[in-house]
């Protein structure tokens, strides 16, 4: 298994051993405001033919789902960005833990050795902001996918050129 792959695949199970429960939290919010977008794409569809049709019953009608629909993605994004803090404060806690209990088990000769201290001191300073920063990344990434495919059926629908053409300008940003 490559080393990328090895990477993921351990930082997810760390992720589920600290906090599990949060992270199915998480995937739901996450795909709830990944759906959004699309939701209000529609309503907004909706809410122009009303105009032009002249239906003013189902505009106000339209008008106040679309609200509903902003206000509940507000909603999720309050408790997707709690969510987030409270996993990365698991994810420090759980890594934190994981280093101590792995210098404990270590012989005297680890900590006078200067590279083994570098290391150390490094992981323990940087468990600050890492797992915050892993478990961020991996929400955004996640959700821009979702988006992505949501966005990609819609416009299947329209045309296969413009479905190419947001594939490729999709590709460069997968890549990086």
């Amino acid at each position: 298994m490559p080393l990328k792959e090895r990477t993921i695949s351990r930082s997810v199970k760390l992720l589920l051993d600290s906090s599990g429960k949060e992270t199915v939290f998480s995937v739901i919010i996450l795909i709830l405001r990944s759906l959004l977008p699309l939701a209000v794409l529609f309503l907004i569809k909706h809410y122009v033919d009303g105009i032009t049709t002249g239906e003013i019953d189902g505009v106000i009608w339209l008008v106040g789902v679309l609200v509903a629909t902003l206000l509940a993605d507000d909603i999720l994004s309050a408790w997707g960005g709690y969510a987030s803090r409270r996993q990365g404060y698991l994810l420090e806690k759980h890594i934190a833990s994981l280093i101590h209990r792995r210098s404990a088990s270590l012989g005297l000769k680890y900590f006078e050795d200067p590279v083994f201290h570098d290391l150390l001191s490094r992981a323990v300073r940087d468990i600050s902001w890492r797992p915050a920063g892993l478990v961020s990344d991996a929400v955004l990434l996640a959700r821009g996918a979702v988006s992505f495919l949501a966005m990609a059926v819609v416009l299947s629908k329209f045309s296969l050129v413009a479905l190419g053409v947001l594939i490729l300008a999709f590709l460069p940003v997968l890549w990086i």
